[in-house]
């Protein structure tokens, strides 16, 4: 298998991690708290992300650098997996998936705002059939519980894209490879500091189930599939791959349906659709502007 049609399989491998992330995690808010399973995993990744990457990591010298880093670590990881893990307690892993991964609509608003990036037709398009399916899901868990675990992956989901901007913006010259180590190192203390006050014994005294299905977020949900996305990352624009985020719920929903036997409401299903419409046509409207430059190029 070369070229094309190993990306292609790579991708669905990178893919299919991430959205077994959810199911297994579901397990594991089963067994303990989610700042322990959240710590554990941190560490795992960093840990192995350093031994994968360590040849092409390159320690940034200026202070002022780590400093970005650590605020996008705040964001990226800290943020946006707390309370991605906490509202995982409260709603069912196929649900979870969908919501966090509309992250891409909210990054779209706030390109506009912080990178002052262009509203086309086609990204307003995009945003209002991603925020339909945001309020339809929304909409009806209102009709059958307190939502609050909608509002906490709401949450996560827009801390993600605000960490996404920021990387846009203040370190797109930094390597992929060095981003990704530092941001997760970074992260370990924070969460150290928030499950010793939370879950302590959790922390302290994990039990073998927990520290297997931690290895199953760090290593293959973490950085196998981050290694992945970096080699993806390498050889195409990261618009052109990113078109096919919405793959990761779809994946999700097969997962927690075959382990967890979850079977979503028509609503979900339906905010899903609109969803992946709405990250489908954003990074369509930028993939055109791409083709559109390298044909008007000399």
């Amino acid at each position: 298998m070369k070229g094309r049609n190993l990306d292609i399989a790579s991708f669905l491998a990178m893919a299919s991690f991430w959205g077994l992330n959810y199911p297994v995690l579901k397990i594991a808010l089963g067994i303990d708290g989610p700042f322990p399973i959240l710590f554990f995993r941190i560490l795992i990744g960093a840990a192995t992300s350093f031994l994968v990457f360590s040849t092409r990591i390159r320690i940034p010298r200026e202070l002022r650098t780590h400093f970005k880093i650590f605020i996008a670590s705040m964001l990226n990881v800290s943020l946006f997996m707390s309370f991605w893990f906490l509202g995982e307690q409260l709603e069912p892993a196929s649900l979870s998936s969908i919501i966090v991964y509309s992250f891409p609509i909210f990054a779209i608003v706030f390109s506009v705002f912080f990178l002052g990036d262009s509203l086309t037709l086609t990204k307003t398009v995009a945003a209002i059939l991603g925020f339909s399916g945001v309020i339809m899901i929304f909409v009806h868990q209102i009709s059958v519980s307190s939502a609050i675990g909608v509002v906490l992956l709401l949450l996560s989901a827009i801390f993600w894209a605000l960490g996404t901007v920021y990387f846009k913006k203040y370190l797109a010259g930094t390597s992929p490879s060095t981003y990704n180590s530092l941001q997760l190192l970074y992260s370990v203390p924070v969460i150290l500091v928030i499950a010793l006050f939370t879950d302590p014994s959790g922390l302290f005294h994990p039990s073998v189930e927990l520290i297997l299905l931690a290895l199953i977020l760090g290593l293959p949900g973490t950085s196998l599939a981050y290694l992945i996305f970096f080699h993806l990352y390498r050889k195409y624009n990261v618009s052109e791959i990113s078109s096919y985020f919405f793959a990761v719920p779809a994946i999700s929903l097969v997962f927690s349906y075959l382990i967890l036997l979850e079977s979503s409401s028509i609503f979900a299903y339906i905010g899903f659709v609109l969803i992946s419409a709405g990250i489908f046509f954003s990074y369509h409207d930028q993939s055109t502007k791409k083709r559109k430059r390298t044909v008007s190029s000399p």
